[in-house]
């Protein structure tokens, strides 16, 4: 619990040194988990889009990683004997997605690796190239192990020394249900490897 509570207080300090406005930054966490990581991040204005097709191709994306990390061993007992074949297996898919990763983002040409922090309504990340506060915008950000981005739609609500917020607008249920999922997937292998170090 100890491990949790310092994480949270990190992630919350770094937000608040970059943004400077203690209220909105209370509000901002008070209510999720963040994913910090480092993927590419890219931005355009908002333009038309058939968002419920975007929609369906994000939940494939949480879909894919939620598969990918799924741990067998977590679930079935009886597959005890084959952990060391699981666990091969796992760190070759890894690999494997890392590199799918990495050329797709290497043919993309916009999405800049950087690191962001995201939860389920929110994203938060350090641009070049900076939009304008209440800007309609649309993202890209590729997830570790993710060969295709999350699409994402929302409005500026902050813009402080290089780093911008955005409040994701577009989602169904289904979709915003997969990323919390997702979040605290990651959050609690977080918490897992900090114990262990």
């Amino acid at each position: 619990m100890l491990a949790i509570g310092k994480m949270r207080q990190e992630a919350y300090s770094r937000i608040l040194n970059i943004f400077g406005d203690k209220q909105m930054v209370n509000a901002w966490m008070a209510d999720y988990l963040t994913l910090n990581e480092v993927g590419g991040v890219a931005w355009q204005v908002a333009t038309d889009v058939d968002w419920s097709r975007v929609d369906r191709q994000n939940i494939q994306v949480l879909t894919l990683l939620a598969a990918l990390e799924e741990n067998v061993s977590e679930n079935v007992d009886e597959y005890a004997e084959y952990q060391a074949d699981f666990a091969i297996l796992n760190t070759k898919l890894n690999v494997l997605m890392s590199l799918v990763s990495d050329l797709v983002l290497q043919n993309q040409g916009q999405a800049v690796d950087m690191p962001f922090q995201l939860n389920e309504r929110r994203i938060t990340w350090q641009a070049v190239n900076l939009p304008q506060m209440g800007q309609k915008v649309q993202l890209e950000v590729y997830l570790d192990q993710s060969p295709k981005p999350l699409q994402l739609s929302g409005e500026v609500g902050a813009l402080e020394g290089g780093h911008v917020l955005v409040d994701i607008q577009q989602g169904s249920d289904v979709f915003f249900d997969l990323l919390a999922k997702l979040i605290f997937r990651r959050h609690r292998r977080e918490v897992a490897l900090a114990k262990q170090s």
